[in-house]
């Protein structure tokens, strides 16, 4: 159980950081040459926080399974969304990737590890629902940065070893084999 000392604590932090954050997202030019498709659900329960996008170039080639990047945000598991990311995820779509920018249930709505299976059911989603997306389950790099770069690396400890998935409590890892990880973040 959370304190409500510690709740107030969060409440502050999360008000600064947006406060920090509103200049530089105001500012920012989001691509005209990138296909957005927004607000997907990957967990079917209504909560805004298991909703991510998907970026693409806008000339892909119909039908053409691209490169995947799943992008977990940061913010200390408490604080942000996926349209803190959006801009540089859009720029990296314009690359020939198409980018998955996820949200995922913040402290102090749930507690860890939530998050971590909130990234794990990203994960399904791409293995079960990504070819109807044009996305390539074979060819996944996962990202993040800050606690996103945890969620990272706890995504790859998982998906590589049974004893760390039954640690974190998930019971079955999606299966995906990543071409590449790109985690971003102090601990690591």
């Amino acid at each position: 159980m959370i304190s409500q000392e510690a709740r107030d604590l969060f409440a502050a932090n999360v008000k600064a950081m947006t406060a920090g954050d509103a200049a530089h997202l105001a500012s920012q030019v989001l691509p005209d040459d990138v296909s957005r498709l927004k607000d997907i659900a990957y967990v079917n329960d209504g909560d805004a926080a298991h909703l991510l996008d998907i970026y693409t170039p806008a000339d892909a080639e119909e039908g053409a399974a691209l490169p995947v990047i799943v992008d977990f945000h940061g913010g200390g598991l408490y604080y942000g969304n996926k349209e803190n990311n959006e801009c540089r995820d859009m720029l990296l779509a314009r690359q020939g990737f198409a980018v998955v920018n996820t949200n995922y249930r913040l402290v102090p709505a749930v507690s860890f590890p939530a998050q971590l299976a909130d990234a794990m059911a990203v994960l399904d989603w791409v293995r079960d629902h990504g070819a109807e997306y044009g996305l390539d389950a074979e060819r996944v790099c996962v990202t993040g940065d800050s606690a996103g770069g945890a969620l990272t690396m706890l995504t790859l400890a998982i998906e590589n070893s049974a004893e760390a998935a039954a640690a974190f409590g998930i019971d079955e890892p999606s299966g995906i084999g990543f071409a590449g990880a790109a985690p971003v973040c102090g601990v690591y």
